[in-house]
């Protein structure tokens, strides 16, 4: 594999939905899409707009998904409908541009407050989660959006350092997940890139191990095969029942409250291969989920599912993943990919297996583990033509450059920009630095360092 032959998305759209206020039965919804790439679209680079969906074809939407009797057409019928009553007009039209006019391989990212919508099954003529790479995270309106949109999101992996693993499965009534964990542990005694691997099975994955794995902050892959499901509370006496979402274990459970104080400062990937742990569910007027509540307390991105999963595919499909991203493939190709190997075992219109899975975090996001490459920022002074011009000697070096973004002083005016870039153990800070020096003109500042 060519380690410097990484994925680069043609265009990423970032696509805003965020629920407003409700009447005559229906709910306003506003939307906005941004996009970034290589390309002069000659477009603006964002779009607004909003949209009135009807109660009605929500709760019918959600219905049937919840249904365990929906077969294939089931689901594209709510695929269509969310395309056509949810995406605005104006945003079809710009997607299908840029995706059958342009010929353009876009990216998804979707942010949200309405996690009970399965966007991920929005169908116009195929299902956008087995066309589009596709991530979502959690949003709320009105609120400044400022993460880089770019493959810059890689975990970063020391020189010296192998990948930890984290098995868990907690559940003796599912012969099944034992089977997964079984099956995971030899597929990853098989990958270089992960030099450790750690079980908790039945007793072992009590309270206080499975903390103390979270706590620990060491590991990069935390699996999970079990059950999920939902709490009741009583608050204060008072018989006020509120919903919690949470993952069972050994002795205890593990809820979405408690989820949220953890500090996972290392933000690991985590894979929730238990039933419904994406399906959102309501917390004051927003819905949440397990994959959301892991996303607070600091996962680089969570796999989640909307349904249940049969051991068996979710075994199958795990495994898919897990192989794609050690190839330093970003997060949401590899869902995509194991949904379509998934998909194209399915024999009958009732395995919809591959469907339940989605994405929580950067579609854009990798896990690398080639250690021959060191993780660079360079940042340089507000002029224009600069950023450019520090792309073509990247460009002339053979140096991939992962993203960029605009830096910005306090009060909002723009500071210049900052590069992230893989820079090859052949070159240098001295020689990458002495290269730059001779290339831009003397009034322009940079600085080169270590991500």
């Amino acid at each position: 594999m060519n380690q410097f032959n990484m994925y680069e998305p043609e265009i990423i759209l970032m696509l805003s939905s965020f629920r407003g206020k409700e009447f005559n039965n229906k709910i306003e919804y506003f939307y906005s899409l941004m996009y970034q790439g290589g390309v002069d679209y000659r477009h603006p680079s964002v779009l607004t707009t909003n949209l009135y969906v009807s109660k009605n074809i929500r709760h019918n939407i959600l219905e049937t998904l919840r249904n365990p009797n929906r077969t294939i057409e089931d689901i594209k019928d709510i695929g269509k409908k969310l395309y056509q009553e949810f995406i605005p007009e104006r945003i079809r039209e710009e997607i299908e541009r840029l995706d059958i006019d342009l010929k353009l391989s876009p990216v998804i990212l979707l942010v949200t407050d309405d996690h009970e919508i399965p966007w991920e099954l929005i169908f116009d003529d195929k299902f956008w989660s087995l066309k589009y790479p596709f991530g979502r995270i959690y949003g709320e309106p009105y609120r400044r959006f400022e993460r880089p949109l770019s493959a810059l999101d890689i975990i970063k992996l020391d020189s010296d350092k192998r990948r930890k693993a984290v098995l868990i499965s907690p559940c003796k009534d599912l012969p099944g997940a034992y089977e997964e964990i079984k099956n995971l542990e030899e597929l990853f005694k098989q990958i270089n890139e992960i030099g450790e691997i750690k079980s908790l099975v039945n007793e072992e994955a009590k309270e206080s191990n499975v903390i103390g794995i979270f706590a620990s902050n060491d590991y990069d892959i935390i699996h999970y095969a079990g059950h999920g499901k939902s709490v009741l509370y009583n608050q204060d006496n008072k018989y006020i029942e509120s919903i919690s979402a949470a993952i069972e274990l050994f002795d205890n459970s593990l809820d979405d409250i408690r989820i949220k104080q953890l500090k996972l400062k290392n933000k690991p990937l985590i894979f929730l291969n238990a039933c419904e742990t994406a399906d959102g569910i309501f917390v004051g007027d927003k819905t949440e989920n397990l994959a959301t509540s892991f996303i607070h307390a600091g996962a680089s991105a969570v796999i989640g599912t909307l349904w249940k999963v049969s051991d068996n595919i979710a075994s199958k499909f795990a495994t898919e993943f897990y192989k794609s991203i050690v190839k330093e493939k970003p997060f949401g190709i590899s869902l995509m990919e194991a949904k379509k190997i998934i998909n194209a075992l399915r024999e009958d219109n009732k395995n919809l297996d591959w469907a339940s899975f989605i994405l929580y975090g950067f579609p854009t996001r990798k896990m690398l583990t080639s250690s021959n490459i060191t993780q660079i920022v360079i940042e340089m002074s507000d002029r224009k033509g600069t950023l450019a011009k520090v792309v073509k000697v990247l460009s002339d070096l053979k140096i991939n450059l992962i993203g960029s973004k605009s830096l910005t002083y306090k009060s909002g005016e723009r500071a210049g920009y900052i590069a992230e870039i893989q820079l090859p153990k052949s070159i240098t800070f001295k020689k990458l630095s002495e290269k730059l020096k001779g290339s831009l003109p003397n009034d322009i500042f940079f600085k080169v360092r270590e991500q």
